[in-house]
C-alpha cells in the first residue's frame, strides 16, 4: 500500500521498508500493519482520514473490527511518544476520525538511507550491476511499451516454507503488485495480482504459493534472503501499476514486473508494459506466460490455453470483475454485498463472462452462509450464477469450484460438493483455499485423519495463511492433539500479532488440555483489543470456572447483549448469566436472566433449529422445566446425526449433553459425554472436571468411570 522512500514526520525518520522510526540515537521497530497505517495517515498529511478509510486501505483483505483501528492508532502514538490529550503527531477528530498534524517532509540527502525507490532513474555505467533492468519492448495492438531502466526491489520479499514439489522447477510467490497513484485505484493492481497468480496456478509444474501468503510476505520487514531462508522460496515476481495520463485510447498504465531468484537475489527477467484499460487483461497472460518460460517449464496443451485464456473481451465487464475480486474474500455484510454487485455488473455488461458468474455464485453462496441474507432466494440465485458459468464454459473449474461450494456451505451435500472440488483441483493445484474446503468436507464426513493431511498439506502451500494455520489446529484440538494445535495457534498469532482469533483458539485449546486456568488466561492477557467481547468473555468464564461466580458476573455484565459467546449464539450474555446464577444458586437471579432470554429463543428456534433449540432447551433446564427441555432435546435429534454432519453434529451432541445433565437425565447425559469421548469432538476429561456444569454429575458412578477410562493428556 505505501511508498517505500523514507521520509520526516516532525523530527522523526520513518522508513517504511524497514519498518523502523529513529530520532537521534533513539529506533523503534513497528509491525508492518501499524507502519502502513502510519504512512496512510502522513500520506493525507493534515487532512481527516475516517475510520472507514483507514480500515479499507490498511485491511483491505480482512474484516477487522474498528477496536483494531483503535488499538493500532494507540501503539504508533506510544511509540512516537505522543499523548492523546496534547497530541503533536496524531490527532483524534470525535466521531470521524485522525489525522497526523506534525509535518511531513521527505527524508534529506544527509539522512540514512531509506529503501530504493520503486522506479530507479537510468542507471549510469558505474552503477550497473546485476541489479539493474534493461526492460524489452512490448506491444499489445497500437500500444507501444517502454525502454530500459532500472529497478529495486518491492520493499517486502517472501514466499513459501517447504522445498520444491516433485517434479516442480521451484516455488514461486507473486507479490501484491504496488499501485502507484490513488488509493481508490487499488484494485487494478491487486486484479492484476490475482489474475497472474490464477493463471501461473494452473501449471502443474509450478508450485504458486496462495494470494493469503503472498499478503503477508509483502509486508514482512525481512530482506529477500533471509525470508526466502526461512520460507524455502525459489523465486519471487514483484510489481507495480502507475497511472499515467489519459491517451487516444483512453486511461493508461504502466506495469513494470521483475522476476527474481530469490536464493541468490539474481534478477532474472524484468519488463515495463504500457497499457490501456482495454488491453489490460492482456498484461496479466502475457507476464504469466513469460515467467513459465524463464521457470524452464513444459506445460500441456490445456495448462497452455488455461494460461493465455481472455476471460473476456468487454473492459468494462472487466473492471467491474476486478472491484468485485477487491471485496470477494471479505466478511462483511456490505462488502461481500459490494462484491455481488460488481459481479452482476459485470455479467449484465458481457453475458458470456463465465468466470464473473462463478465468482457470483461463491458471493451468494457465503453470504448465504454467513447468515447475512439466509433464505432460499439466496441458495437459488448462487445456483442459478453456478449453472450459467458452466453453460458457458462447462470445463471452467472456477465455475465447478462455485457449485461445490454451493452443495457444501448451502445444501450441506458434502459427497456433492467434494465430487465438485474434485474437478476443479484438476486445474487448480495450486490453489490452496480450494483444499481448505476440501478438508473441511472430510472433516464433516468424519474423515478425521485425511482432514488433517490436507490441512497440512495446505499450511505447507501456504506457510503464512492464518486462516488456514487456525483450521489446522481446531481440526488438531478436535483430535485431541493439544500440543500440536497450540502451536499451530501460536505460528497463527506470530503471523498477525494484531488479529485475535488466534488467541482466543489457543485460550479454548488450554483449558481442554489439561484445565489449568492460569495458563489458559495469560494468553488472553497477552491479547489486542483487550475489551473485544471474547477476550472479556475469556476472562469472565475463567471466574466461571475458578468459582469466582460474582466476579464472572461482574466481567460479563461489560458485554453487549447482542454478541455470540462461547457455544451460544442468541441472547448469549443473558444465558450466561443464567448459567452463572445457577452455579451460585440464585434461583430468583435465574428466572430473571433466563425468562429475559426465552422471547428470544422461542423466536430463533423456527429459523435456526438446531442451534435455537439446543439454546432453549438449556434455558427450560436452568429454569427446572425439565421436561421441555428434554424435548428440545428430542427435538434434535434428527438434526445431530454424526453421519450427516460430524463436525456439527458433535457441537450438538454436546449441547445435548449439557440439557440432559442439567435436566436430571443423568443415565443419557454420560451415554452421551462418554461417545463425544470417543470420537473427534471439542469435549476433553480435563474440561469435564473442571467446569461447574457437570456438577451434577459428579456423584454417578458411571460418569466416574467414564473421566477414569480417558487419560488426560500431557499437558507439555
Amino acid at each position: 500500500m505505501t511508498s517505500v522512500e523514507a521520509f520526516r514526520l516532525g523530527d522523526w525518520l520513518v522508513q517504511p521498508s524497514l519498518n523502523r522510526i529513529s530520532r537521534g540515537d533513539v529506533t523503534a521497530a513497528l509491525q508492518p500493519r501499524f507502519m502502513d497505517l502510519l504512512v496512510c495517515l502522513s500520506e493525507h498529511g493534515g487532512k481527516v482520514v475516517s475510520k472507514e478509510e483507514l480500515l479499507d486501505a490498511v485491511w483491505a483483505k480482512e474484516f477487522v473490527s474498528e477496536g483494531t483501528l483503535t488499538h493500532a492508532v494507540a501503539v504508533i502514538r506510544q511509540t512516537l511518544g505522543d499523548d492523546v490529550r496534547s497530541p503533536r503527531y496524531i490527532e483524534t477528530i470525535p466521531t470521524r476520525g485522525y489525522r497526523v498534524i506534525a509535518p511531513v517532509a521527505p527524508a534529506g540527502e544527509a539522512e540514512p538511507a531509506a529503501a530504493a525507490p520503486l522506479i530507479a532513474p537510468e542507471p549510469t555505467p558505474a552503477s550497473k550491476g546485476r541489479r539493474a533492468l534493461t526492460l524489452t519492448f512490448v506491444s499489445f495492438g497500437a500500444v507501444v511499451v517502454v525502454a530500459a531502466a532500472g529497478w529495486g526491489l518491492l520493499r517486502w520479499l517472501a514466499a513459501s516454507r517447504a522445498g520444491p514439489s516433485p517434479g516442480a522447477a521451484g516455488r514461486i510467490v507473486v507479490l501484491p503488485f504496488q499501485n502507484i497513484g490513488p488509493t481508490a485505484r487499488d484494485y487494478l493492481a491487486l486484479g492484476i495480482t490475482d489474475d497472474i497468480t490464477t493463471r501461473l496456478g494452473a501449471a502443474h509444474a509450478v508450485a504458486v504459493i496462495s494470494r493469503a501468503s503472498a499478503a503477508y510476505a509483502s509486508r514482512s520487514p525481512k530482506s529477500a534472503r533471509q525470508i526466502a531462508d526461512e520460507l524455502g522460496v525459489s523465486y519471487i515476481l514483484e510489481g507495480t501499476v502507475r497511472w499515467e495520463s489519459e491517451g487516444p485510447d483512453g486511461a493508461r498504465l504502466r506495469v513494470n514486473t521483475q522476476l527474481i531468484r530469490a536464493t541468490d537475489d539474481t534478477l532474472l527477467w524484468g519488463e515495463s508494459y504500457l497499457a490501456n484499460v482495454a488491453n489490460v487483461v492482456e498484461v496479466g497472460a502475457t507476464i504469466a506466460s513469460r515467467v513459465v518460460h524463464e521457470l524452464g517449464v513444459s506445460i500441456g496443451g490445456p495448462e497452455q490455453r488455461r494460461l493465455a485464456a481472455r476471460p473476456t473481451s468487454n473492459p468494462d465487464a472487466y473492471q467491474a470483475y476486478l472491484c468485485g475480486i477487491r471485496y470477494r474474500d471479505l466478511e462483511s455484510r456490505e462488502q461481500l454485498g459490494l462484491a455481488a454487485a460488481m459481479f452482476e455488473r459485470a455479467v449484465a455488461l458481457e453475458p458470456g463472462f463465465a468466470l464473473a458468474y462463478a465468482e457470483l455464485s461463491v458471493a451468494h453462496s457465503r453470504i448465504y452462509h454467513l447468515a447475512f441474507d439466509p433464505t432460499s432466494e439466496r441458495l437459488a440465485r448462487a445456483e442459478q450464477a453456478a449453472g450459467r458459468a458452466l453453460a458457458i464454459r462447462p470445463n471452467l473449474p472456477e465455475a465447478h469450484l462455485a457449485l461445490g461450494l454451493l452443495h457444501h456451505l448451502g445444501r450441506r451435500d458434502y459427497q456433492g460438493a467434494l465430487v465438485e472440488y474434485s474437478i476443479a483441483a484438476r486445474d487448480l493445484p495450486n490453489d490452496s483455499g480450494l483444499f481448505t474446503l476440501i478438508a473441511d468436507v472430510h472433516r464433516r464426513q468424519g474423515k478425521w485423519e485425511e482432514a488433517r493431511a490436507e490441512m497440512e498439506r495446505v499450511v505447507d502451500l501456504d506457510p503464512s495463511n492464518y486462516a488456514a494455520l487456525l483450521s489446522l489446529g481446531d481440526t488438531l484440538a478436535r483430535l485431541r492433539s493439544y500440543g500440536e494445535a497450540d502451536r499451530a495457534f501460536q505460528r497463527a498469532i506470530n503471523l498477525s500479532p494484531d488479529r485475535i482469533d488466534g488467541y482466543l483458539q489457543r485460550f479454548w485449546n488450554y483449558l481442554r488440555w489439561d484445565g489449568r486456568t492460569d495458563r489458559a488466561e495469560r494468553v488472553i492477557l497477552e491479547a489486542p483489543l483487550p475489551n473485544h467481547p471474547g477476550i472479556v468473555f475469556g476472562h469472565s468464564y475463567v471466574k466461571y470456572l475458578n468459582r469466582d461466580f460474582r466476579g464472572a458476573r461482574e466481567t460479563l455484565s461489560r458485554i453487549a447483549s447482542d454478541v455470540p459467546l462461547g457455544s451460544f449464539r442468541f441472547a448469549a450474555k443473558e444465558l450466561f448469566e443464567c448459567v452463572y446464577l445457577d452455579a451460585a444458586g440464585d434461583r430468583e437471579g435465574v428466572t430473571r436472566s433466563c425468562g429475559a432470554a426465552l422471547p428470544t429463543l422461542e423466536r430463533e428456534a423456527s429459523r435456526n433449529p438446531a442451534e435455537a433449540w439446543l439454546e432453549l432447551g438449556y434455558t427450560n433446564a436452568l429454569l427446572d422445566h425439565h421436561a421441555e427441555a428434554i424435548r428440545a432435546v428430542d427435538q434434535t435429534v434428527e438434526l445431530c446425526q454424526l453421519s450427516a454432519d460430524a463436525y456439527d453434529g458433535a457441537d450438538c451432541l454436546l449441547g445435548q449433553a449439557q440439557i440432559l445433565a442439567r435436566a436430571g437425565a443423568t443415565d443419557r447425559a454420560v451415554v452421551t459425554v462418554e461417545h463425544l469421548l470417543s470420537i473427534p469432538s471439542p469435549v476433553s476429561v480435563a474440561w469435564l472436571r473442571l467446569d461447574p456444569k457437570w456438577d451434577r454429575l459428579r456423584g454417578d458412578s458411571a460418569f466416574k468411570a467414564v473421566l477414569a477410562r480417558v487419560p488426560t493428556p500431557d499437558p507439555h
